[in-house]
C-alpha cells in the first residue's frame, strides 16, 4: 500500500459474552458482562507491546496523546484491574484502541497512523493477530476516505467547512423532536456496517479467516477465487489475504472495484 496518506488497520474477533445479574436496586437491575472467549483487552494490549518491543521501540504510551508517558507494564496492570481498555493509546505516530461490542458478538483492535508511514509494513502488525482465537477479518483503509464515507451528521461537514448540498439525505427515523436529517451513507462504496459476528467492510489488503466465510457463506469464497483481477494468497492456517491491483481505496476513482469487491464478499453494493 502507498504510504502517501494516513492509513489504519482494524482487526475483528468473534467473542462470547455471558451476562450475570449482580445487583437490584428498586426497579433497576445491574448486570455484569463477562467475556468468556475471544481476544480480550489485556491480550490485545500485550500483543501490541510485543510487536513494538520486537521493533526495538521505546514503549511508553500516552492516553489520548495527553499527560505523562506511562510504561506498558503499569498500563497493563491498570487495564487488568479496571477490567477494560477504554481509552486510545498513542506512541510514535500511532494510535491504538480496543472496543468490545457484545451486541454484535465482536471486538475490534484498531491501529491508526497519526503520521504518514508510521505503521510501516502492515504485515508485521497483522501476523501476530490472525492466528488468535476467534479471528474473523481485518482490513487496511485510508483514514480520511473511510471517515467521510461513513459520516452521517451534517454538523461534522459544517465544522470541517465541507459542502454536503449535493449528497443524499434521509431522516434518522426518530420521532419528533428527536428527528433530524442525516447524510445517507448507504449509497457509499466505502461504507461499513455492523453485522452479527462480523463487519461489512472492504479494504486493501484484507485478511479473511475461516470464521468469516461461516458468516457470509462459503459460496462467496468460491466467487472470490474465480476473480482474475484480485491478488489472493492463502495463509496458514485458513486465512486468506486479499488485495487489489490498484494501490488503495482512497477516492471515487476506484469505486467500480469497491462495489465489485463488496458484491463478491457480501452480495451487496
Amino acid at each position: 500500500m502507498s504510504q502517501k496518506r494516513l492509513e489504519k488497520l482494524k482487526i475483528v474477533f468473534e467473542i462470547e459474552v455471558q451476562s450475570e445479574k449482580v445487583e437490584r436496586s428498586g426497579k433497576l437491575e445491574i448486570w455484569r458482562n463477562d467475556q468468556s472467549n475471544g481476544v480480550n483487552d489485556v491480550e490485545a494490549l500485550e500483543t501490541i507491546i510485543e510487536i513494538l518491543n520486537a521493533a526495538n521501540a521505546k514503549v511508553e504510551f500516552k492516553e489520548n496523546g495527553e499527560g505523562e508517558p506511562i510504561s506498558p507494564d503499569l498500563y497493563l496492570r491498570k487495564v487488568a484491574q479496571q477490567g477494560c481498555w477504554n481509552r486510545p493509546l498513542e506512541i510514535d505516530g500511532l494510535r491504538f484502541g480496543f472496543a468490545s461490542l457484545p451486541k454484535f458478538s465482536i471486538c475490534i483492535v484498531s491501529i491508526e497512523e497519526l503520521d504518514k508511514g508510521s505503521a510501516g509494513d502492515w504485515t508485521k502488525w497483522i501476523e501476530s493477530f490472525i492466528h488468535k482465537e476467534g479471528f474473523i477479518q481485518a482490513w487496511v483503509s485510508d483514514v480520511e476516505y473511510d471517515y467521510w464515507q461513513n459520516v452521517r451528521d451534517p454538523l461534522q461537514y459544517e465544522a470541517a467547512g465541507r459542502d454536503y448540498g449535493n449528497l443524499p439525505t434521509k431522516s434518522n427515523g426518530l420521532p419528533p423532536p428527536l428527528e433530524q436529517v442525516e447524510i445517507d451513507t448507504s449509497v457509499n462504496p466505502g461504507k461499513w456496517l455492523f453485522r452479527e459476528n462480523y463487519i461489512e467492510a472492504i479494504g486493501s489488503p484484507m485478511w479473511l479467516g475461516e470464521a468469516f466465510w461461516v458468516k457470509v457463506g462459503h459460496d462467496r469464497k468460491q466467487i472470490l477465487e474465480h476473480s482474475n483481477d484480485l491478488n489472493l494468497v492463502e495463509l496458514s492456517p485458513g486465512v486468506l489475504r486479499l488485495s487489489v491491483k490498484s494501490e488503495s481505496f482512497c477516492d471515487s476513482s476506484t469505486e467500480p472495484m469497491q462495489r465489485k469487491l463488496r458484491w463478491i464478499l457480501y452480495g451487496t453494493e
